[in-house]
């Protein structure tokens, strides 16, 4: 019983060879058989000769009706990947035997130009057909099994023995390449097909994280406000006790509590905005602002508690319009700054703004 797999590496093989096998290809096969009728018109009858040429032309025709126009605009007509492959066989198979009842035909021992011609176009045929029909094996042994034994047959009759031996030999060898080539393309499918595995589950990994992430982000800018609640009670109740501590021990240890909650309630409501934005809660409005009129008033904001820790806050930019929101950018600025002055010891900070180079 085939498997996923199999069945991916059977369909890309015959894929491959209808691309390779019924296009360009074909037109200089149609080519070379009009050429091979024509030198070969000494030494046949006409008659003989134009039915070769009538022949191969008309099963090429017939191989893309059947192979490229039917399947594209015909919808009751569709292959099954079985079907195709039996018929992509018997289409080599006809084709094989065509060239080689070339040999058949035309090789004769009256004309050595043309006796070479013959032998050396079914050589080159075969050579060509190695690469284009090996992807799906037994198209290509279709091909040169009629091919060969044929015109081996007809050099046997013309008492060539050693060329007919010859012929067979190179039948042989031209299959076991073709079966390291095939060996190969299926490789290379198998490899493809373990990535677009790979990627797939990749991608559903990605899609189930991104689902929780959202699922979490919008539960918690549901719940902000209950979340928000157990904090400013807190707060409440810290402020209610500052008024009551008059033990100067106790007081800075609460004024330390005090502080701790002012910064967790800073984290909260920065992570409750990150969630709402990923949620979709709060929607950027973008709009036409300058530096200065971003930047200048964080400075001044935050100047005095630099100081008191005896740090210098300065600001470095050129000013420019950009376009942004002006309360979304502002609360970044505002949490990076006041970040950096608590967890600056000594020194100065400095809020630069530049252009990417690429922008």
């Amino acid at each position: 019983m085939k498997t996923e797999k199999d069945e991916v590496i059977f369909h890309s093989q015959l894929d491959i060879w209808l691309k390779q096998s019924n296009g360009a290809l074909g037109v200089v096969n149609v080519g070379v058989m009009v050429v091979t009728a024509y030198i070969a018109w000494e030494v046949q009858s006409p008659t003989i000769t134009l039915s070769w040429l009538v022949f191969g032309i008309i099963t090429f025709l017939l191989r893309l009706y059947i192979f490229r126009w039917l399947p594209n605009h015909s919808e009751t007509f569709k292959f099954t990947d079985i079907n195709l492959g039996r018929s992509a066989v018997f289409s080599t198979f006809i084709a094989g035997a065509h060239w080689g009842f070339a040999g058949l035909l035309f090789l004769s021992n009256q004309d050595m130009e043309i006796f070479l011609f013959v032998m050396c176009t079914i050589a080159a045929l075969s050579a060509g057909a190695l690469p284009s029909m090996s992807t799906y094996l037994p198209t290509f042994i279709g091909y040169i099994v009629p091919s060969s034994t044929i015109t081996a047959l007809a050099l046997f009759m013309l008492d060539k023995f050693a060329l007919s031996f010859l012929s067979l030999v190179f039948m042989g060898i031209f299959i076991n390449l073709a079966r390291n080539m095939n060996s190969t393309s299926r490789d290379l499918i198998s490899l493809d097909f373990k990535n677009a595995a790979l990627v797939k589950e990749v991608t559903i990994a990605k899609e189930e994280s991104e689902a929780a992430n959202l699922a979490k982000s919008h539960f918690l800018a549901a719940a902000s406000h209950d979340l928000r609640q157990p904090l400013h009670a807190m707060g409440m109740l810290l402020h209610a006790l500052e008024n009551r501590v008059e033990d100067e021990e106790t007081r800075e240890i609460l004024t330390k509590v005090i502080q701790s909650h002012q910064t967790l309630d800073e984290l909260f409501n920065a992570l409750l905005e990150i969630t709402r934005l990923d949620s979709g809660a709060i929607s950027p409005i973008e709009s036409h602002i300058y530096l200065s009129s971003l930047i200048d008033p964080l400075i001044r904001e935050f100047s005095i508690q630099a100081q008191n820790k005896g740090l210098l806050l300065e600001a470095e930019y050129e000013e420019k319009a950009v376009v942004t929101d002006r309360v979304l950018c502002s609360r970044i600025l505002r949490n990076i700054i006041s970040n950096a002055i608590n967890y600056t010891l000594d020194g100065s900070i400095k809020v630069q703004m530049r252009q990417l180079e690429d922008q």
